[in-house]
């Protein structure tokens, strides 16, 4: 019996999955940072400055990672 792992690194059905998932939360992490950017309101005030920084770590992490 061969010794099977769901993380190696010749899992098809997982490297296609990455291969979708990757692009995807490329495009949607850049549309939540220009939503946040040039869509949110004059009333989140500072809070819309966190917001930006949060999502700018996830998409760099994300980018690092992909």
């Amino acid at each position: 019996m061969n010794n099977f792992t769901l993380f190696d690194s010749h899992n098809d059905a997982l490297l296609l999955f990455y291969n979708i998932n990757g692009p995807i939360c490329i495009l949607l992490n850049l549309l939540a940072i220009y939503l946040i950017v040039f869509k949110s309101s004059r009333e989140m005030g500072e809070y819309r400055w966190h917001l930006l920084h949060y999502q700018n770590n996830l998409y760099s992490n994300l980018v690092f990672i992909s």
